[in-house]
């Protein structure tokens, strides 16, 4: 990075009476540490930001709110399209994604308020560690959770289990989405209507936990929506199976934006989208064929 724009950006980012954060670490980290990327206006700088990271390009980064001084460090497989979901103001407004203290800063802020650090690239099997270990080191006031955590290959301390499941417990849905939920499984459009299994058949469904629903999350992670096999999610978005295996192997953003899973991230996840009639289901549809 140019020394001249480090400067700059220092006295832009931190010459700001009203702190409402410690800055005492985060401002030696400034002066001392050599950024892979900064990006000083997220919403002017967007296209760049994607640009530069096309290609599934796994790191550590931080939102920084020149406002106030706080921020928010983050991991993804895939940059481009994490940024993409953090600069679409309609996914910000979903109500699975609002409560994110993150979120509700963007939207309050304004993103040309915010600034973006690539603090390092990675593989992605050390995303999760050293999310961990910037989280840990510099206290990000934006983030719920203490530790980096991935969906797979990375256990939750028990904790971090705990805030997971106390955050879940909170979450109630409206009756009338208890309604669609309800009506989306009954009867012709139950997957499972008139049929039995073989005694065989339920003891491999038990032991596996119905590894056979397919699970489609956002790059956010919020469960968008839930297939009876991966035979049916190939067919309506016209893909094949052994693509999706692969994305679903490898866990990786399929199209960039959404990961395969053959289970639930968290055992309290509810899809967004429950009624195969609904005009989410179509949009949702029409989004992933034409990435």
């Amino acid at each position: 990075m140019n020394y001249n724009k480090f400067i700059l950006s220092y006295y832009l980012f931190f010459n700001i009476e009203d702190k409402t954060h410690n800055n005492e670490i985060l401002l030696n980290f400034c002066k001392n540490y050599n950024f892979v990327k900064l990006y000083e206006n997220f919403k002017l700088d967007r296209f760049k930001i994607i640009k530069d990271h096309k290609g599934n390009i796994s790191g550590i980064y931080m939102l920084y709110n020149k406002t106030n001084n706080c921020f928010y460090i983050g991991s993804s497989i895939n940059i481009a399209g994490r940024m993409r979901n953090y600069l679409n103001i309609s996914n910000l407004k979903l109500k699975q994604n609002s409560n994110m203290p993150i979120v509700k800063a963007l939207l309050k802020y304004d993103h040309s308020n915010f600034a973006l650090f690539i603090l390092e690239y990675l593989p992605i099997i050390n995303l999760a560690e050293r999310e961990t270990y910037w989280i840990k080191y510099l206290k990000p006031d934006y983030n719920v959770l203490l530790e980096g955590y991935r969906s797979t290959g990375y256990k939750h301390e028990e904790k971090i289990k705990n805030l997971l499941r106390n955050k879940a417990i909170g979450r109630i849905h409206s009756d009338s989405t208890k309604k669609l939920i309800s009506e989306s499984l009954k009867k012709e459009k139950n997957p499972f209507y008139m049929k039995k299994h073989s005694i065989k058949t339920k003891t491999m469904i038990s032991s596996r936990k119905s590894k056979g629903l397919i699970y489609v999350y956002d790059s956010l992670l919020n469960l968008q929506i839930v297939f009876s096999s991966l035979t049916k999610l190939a067919k309506v978005i016209h893909s094949n199976n052994n693509t999706l295996t692969k994305y679903l192997k490898l866990n990786k953003l399929f199209r960039g934006n959404w990961y395969i899973k053959d289970s639930l991230f968290n055992k309290n996840d509810m899809p967004f989208i429950s009624d195969r009639h609904s005009k989410e289901y179509e949009e949702f549809l029409i989004e992933m064929e034409k990435k």
